[in-house]
């Protein structure tokens, strides 16, 4: 597994939800190909995709749709010169680990996990 950095960490029932912030660009695309709609949705509106383009330049695919969120968090990720960090939310259980969400700012992969683990 990449280096990690653990922002956050949120228990809910018998799970435990955490932050991690990575540099690993392959673990962060690797993890945004298994988001599931609602949270490549909710990375979408973080990223005020619908306000940048205008109706008729938003692609009409899922998929298409999918590729310009990528771009979209891919260059929000960028810290410094090529550096980029990313900010991968998991979630564990004792049985199994899932990596859930990734986001290229922390207040969108806080705001998810609040999202999917409520209080």
């Amino acid at each position: 597994m990449p280096s990690q950095e653990l922002y956050l960490e949120k228990k809910a029932g018998l799970h435990v939800f955490q932050v991690l912030k990575t540099y690993d660009t392959a673990f962060a695309k690797e993890t945004f190909a298994g988001m599931d709609e609602a949270a490549i949705e909710h990375l979408g509106k973080s990223l005020s995709v619908s306000e940048e383009f205008p109706p008729d330049e938003m692609p009409t695919s899922p998929d298409d749709l999918a590729d310009l969120i990528w771009e979209e968090m891919y260059d929000s990720a960028r810290e410094q010169g090529q550096t980029r960090s990313y900010f991968v939310v998991r979630r564990s259980s004792v049985s199994s680990e899932d990596f859930l969400y990734v986001s290229g700012d922390w207040p969108s992969a806080e705001a998810y996990v609040h999202l999917i683990a409520p209080e």
